[in-house]
């Protein structure tokens, strides 16, 4: 059997791990901005607002909501890669499945990728006037 025939089907799987993998990302995003868009409270910010706040400290409230629901997520995700690592091993090559470099990174990427989606809705609820975000019915 040809060296690329045996690697046909190693590569396949690495591609479609890839693949799946990217999706997984994205969705994460898509959730996490759905998640802050609806957790950001117009009328909360409209009060803080005519108490005194400055859209910095908007800005620092609602990031830190956000990186902290992230930061559950990524260590729960950390923990789950931990105890599932036994049944990766047989698809990694030349890599442990214990690797940290690679777990730092992923969960990194994933903290970057969570602090992406948390800025959209925080850059439009520092912006809200608050007469009108006293007005908004509940």
């Amino acid at each position: 059997m040809a060296p690329r025939a045996r690697l046909a089907q190693p590569r396949l799987n690495a591609l479609l791990l890839g693949v799946f993998a990217c999706a997984t990302v994205a969705l994460t995003a898509l959730g996490l901005f759905s998640v802050m868009t609806t957790m950001v409270r117009l009328r909360e910010l409209g009060i803080r607002v005519a108490l005194g706040a400055t859209a910095k400290d908007l800005l620092q409230l609602v990031i830190r909501r956000g990186l902290a629901i992230a930061a559950a997520g990524v260590l729960a995700g950390l923990a789950g890669a931990l105890l599932a690592n036994h049944l990766l091993a047989a698809t990694l090559y030349e890599v442990n499945p214990l690797d940290l470099v690679t777990l730092t990174f992923v969960a990194l990427s994933l903290l970057a990728v969570a602090t992406l989606a948390i800025m959209i809705p925080v850059r439009s609820s520092t912006r809200i006037d608050p007469v009108v975000a006293l007005r908004i019915e509940l």
